[in-house]
């Protein structure tokens, strides 16, 4: 894991981050994601509210970065775990909003 901007591993014991998707031709951020770590290893919670059920390890290949106004953003490869996860969890945001819709 790379972290940048002075960012170190205690910084993502416990915090409210933005995680980015990297998709091949965009960028899909998820917002509202929160970090925790589990037997030494960080790990992001897509959906915090529901208690880690819908968490990933942070991959070894993600980049770790903190905006101008101090906001953490998590940039995660698709084909990783944790953005193969990302991704199943969009999908189905987008099939129930298109359901209640």
């Amino acid at each position: 894991m790379e972290l940048r901007d002075g960012l170190t591993i205690n910084d993502l014991a416990q915090c409210d981050v933005v995680a980015y998707i990297l998709l091949s031709d965009n960028v899909q951020p998820i917002a509202n994601c929160r970090t925790f770590t589990l037997d030494g290893v960080p790990h992001i919670d897509f959906i915090p509210k529901f208690d880690r059920r819908y968490s990933a390890p942070i991959p070894d290949d993600a980049i770790v970065a903190k905006s101008v106004d101090g906001e953490i953003g998590i940039f995660i490869q698709s084909a990783s775990p944790a953005g193969l996860l990302a991704m199943k969890l969009a999908v189905l945001n987008k099939l129930t909003a298109h359901e209640q819709n």
